[in-house]
């Protein structure tokens, strides 16, 4: 077997989340997810008669991995101090 084929074989499929998703998993509404500078691009699964996308959804790892990264870009929170 060539690494080709064994790279092949190793592949998973990812999971579509639909914009609803999306939208619950980041606050954000699917005007906004498709214009944000840095957030995934969305996949086309339809279109409609003059050209245009019908329905979209996103690839879960991609926008998982997004939201990591808005996670780690928080500043770190101050541990509370004990009055003296």
């Amino acid at each position: 077997m060539s690494q080709a084929e064994v790279t092949e074989s190793q592949r998973t499929v990812d999971e579509l989340l639909p914009t609803r998703l999306v939208e619950k998993a980041t606050g954000l509404e699917r005007q906004t997810l498709v214009r944000l500078p840095g957030f995934p691009r969305f996949v086309v699964l339809s279109i409609r008669a003059d050209g245009r996308p019908a329905k979209i959804a996103w690839l879960k790892s991609e926008v998982d991995a997004w939201i990591l990264a808005r996670a780690a870009e928080r500043k770190p929170t101050q541990a509370p101090t004990e009055p003296a």
